[in-house]
């Protein structure tokens, strides 16, 4: 029993020394958690730049996001945020206004000079039309 637990933690740390990135794109994948998919759907994404910065722009969109469970907001323009990360500058929202409730839409920042750049990419083209109406209109009120 010893050897088998052995091989097998053997085996283990040699596919993470071989390249662990294929082995955290599964467990995220598995997870819900990977944004390969969405990142892959930006050529199709709906695109605009707006004068902010990308700390004002990521958090007007978080403000649009339900983001606490027990104050529930009316349902009209929120969404939930599945995923946010500032540091690798995008956002995973779900719960789109008028889409089916699982359908996950990728919001991704790149900061230019004054300016950030928006891409919103979904694997659904009525999510993403609906999501990128929503933000760039909250975002054009305030910039």
């Amino acid at each position: 029993m010893k050897k088998n637990k052995l091989i097998f933690i053997a085996f283990i740390l040699c596919c993470i020394s071989v390249s662990c990135s294929p082995i955290i794109e599964f467990s995220k994948t598995v997870w819900g958690s990977s944004t390969r998919r969405l990142e892959q759907a930006r050529v199709d994404a709906a695109k605009e730049t707006f004068s902010c910065s990308l700390d004002e722009c990521f958090d007007i969109v978080l403000k649009m996001a339900q983001s606490d469970a027990d104050a529930q907001p009316p349902r009209g323009e929120f969404f939930d945020v599945f995923i946010k990360n500032r540091k690798k500058r995008h956002i995973v929202i779900m719960r789109v206004p008028g889409t089916i409730d699982t359908t996950a839409v990728g919001i991704f920042f790149t900061p230019l000079d004054e300016k950030t750049h928006i891409d919103v990419s979904s694997l659904s083209t009525n999510a993403k039309q609906v999501a990128a109406k929503l933000i760039f209109d909250e975002i054009k009120k305030n910039y």
